[in-house]
């Protein structure tokens, strides 16, 4: 019975590194989610956002899983880090004429993780002489939707939003109602 392994004509060792490549794997999405969860429901996120946010970064764990299977079963990994490489370079040669497509994207989920105001919340951008007060109707991935006074909706991109002071404006009285899904939608249409 000892014999066993020794006989068998591959190695045993990278289907055993693959196995705990592949568990902690399960075991860092798990963790992932919860956290992006738990930290969604602290700050009231609606589901829909906190799932786009679990998405990027699953994305970007399924990445590391990748090259790390690749790198158990042998893959020269200098020939790794070359296609790794080429494939930046080329991302970065098309991302550099849509360079505010990856800021809002990237501001975007930082604004899940660090913004003080939420769904429902009136605030204002202070923005000079174009100052914009609105009641927070939707945050995205690409900008925040805003809706004025007047019932305008106003859509402002994300990475201006990071790079402007940012006022909460507390409402006047205690009766404002929340924000909820089927009143976000309606505002919408």
């Amino acid at each position: 019975m000892t014999d066993f392994f020794t006989d068998l004509p591959f190695s045993s060792s990278p289907l055993i590194a693959s196995g705990l490549i592949i568990l902690v794997y399960f075991l860092l999405n798990g963790i992932l989610r919860k956290v992006i969860t738990s930290i969604g429901e602290f700050k009231k996120v609606p589901v829909g956002r906190h799932t786009q946010v679990y998405k990027y970064f699953h994305f970007i764990l399924l990445v590391f899983t990748a090259v790390a299977l690749l790198i158990a079963w042998g893959i020269d990994y200098k020939g790794l880090a070359v296609l790794a490489t080429s494939i930046l370079a080329m991302l970065a040669v098309a991302l550099v004429a849509q360079w505010s497509i990856l800021s809002n994207v990237t501001a975007g989920v930082l604004i899940f993780f660090t913004f003080p105001v939420r769904i429902g919340d009136k605030m204002e951008i202070i923005d000079g002489a174009s100052s914009v007060i609105g009641e927070i109707i939707e945050i995205n991935l690409f900008q925040i939707i805003l809706e004025d006074e007047d019932q305008q909706l106003i859509s402002y991109p994300n990475n201006l939003l990071l790079q402007k002071a940012v006022r909460k404006i507390q409402p006047k009285s205690s009766s404002t109602k929340p924000m909820t899904v089927k009143r976000m939608r309606d505002r919408l249409k």
